[in-house]
């Protein structure tokens, strides 16, 4: 006849560990029903413990990335900066400007009232200003080119800076790099990018690693 494979119920679970727990202490010659009683509360004790041990393990994994994250925001304030103005955009038509987005550019020197002027490297020069840090005070995303010192690789929070239409033209974007997503594109979180067909806002949007032109950071940092 098949062992049947139904699983055993807490209750008869339960009921076969206290049996054990009896068997245990008659073989080590314990009789009394008061020591026997002392071994299973020690046993149940131990048994919560573990399972509050675990517990908190699961807890400081969980809250492991976001104290890296905070870590990473303290050495690149001007990323806590950036992240605040998620969702910035600018206005569509002439008659209409986002009065933060005409802040950004006034920091790259632009005398202008209008919000349809590229303002990429004007938001980024805005974030470094905010976090104490020098910029560009330029409207170029290729004016980082020269900023601060290159980088061989990417680090969290470092400027990056892409080729726009191709990689001889003048024109360009800049940003922070956020990542690496799906099929090896380079996360930026930028000004100027990836809003609707008339506006655009500060988001967090991935391009071709193939349009790199270079990371910069800060001297000193």
């Amino acid at each position: 006849m098949a062992r049947s494979s139904k699983a055993k119920s807490p209750k008869a679970k339960s009921a076969s560990r206290a049996k054990g727990l009896i068997t245990a202490a008659n073989l080590a010659g314990i009789g009394s029903i008061e020591t026997f009683t002392i071994i299973r509360e020690l046993h149940d004790r131990l048994a919560q413990q573990g399972k509050d041990v675990r517990a908190e393990a699961r807890i400081a994994m969980a809250k492991a990335p976001m104290e890296a994250a905070a870590a990473a925001d303290l050495s690149t304030p001007w990323i806590t900066v950036a992240r605040g103005e998620l969702g910035q955009r600018d206005y569509p038509g002439p008659f209409h400007n986002n009065p933060r987005i005409l802040e950004y550019l006034k920091t790259t020197g632009q005398q202008t009232n209008a919000d349809e002027t590229s303002w990429c490297s004007a938001f980024v020069n805005w974030c470094m200003r905010q976090a104490g840090e020098p910029g560009t005070n330029n409207a170029a995303a290729r004016s980082w080119l020269s900023y601060g010192q290159a980088l061989g690789n990417p680090r969290p929070g470092c400027i990056v800076v892409l080729w726009r239409e191709s990689p001889s033209s003048w024109k360009g974007h800049v940003g922070f790099f956020d990542g690496w997503d799906v099929g090896n594109r380079i996360r930026l979180l930028a000004g100027n990018q990836g809003g609707g067909v008339d506006w655009d806002e500060v988001c967090v949007t991935s391009f071709p690693q193939e349009r790199v032109l270079g990371y910069r950071w800060p001297l000193g940092g």
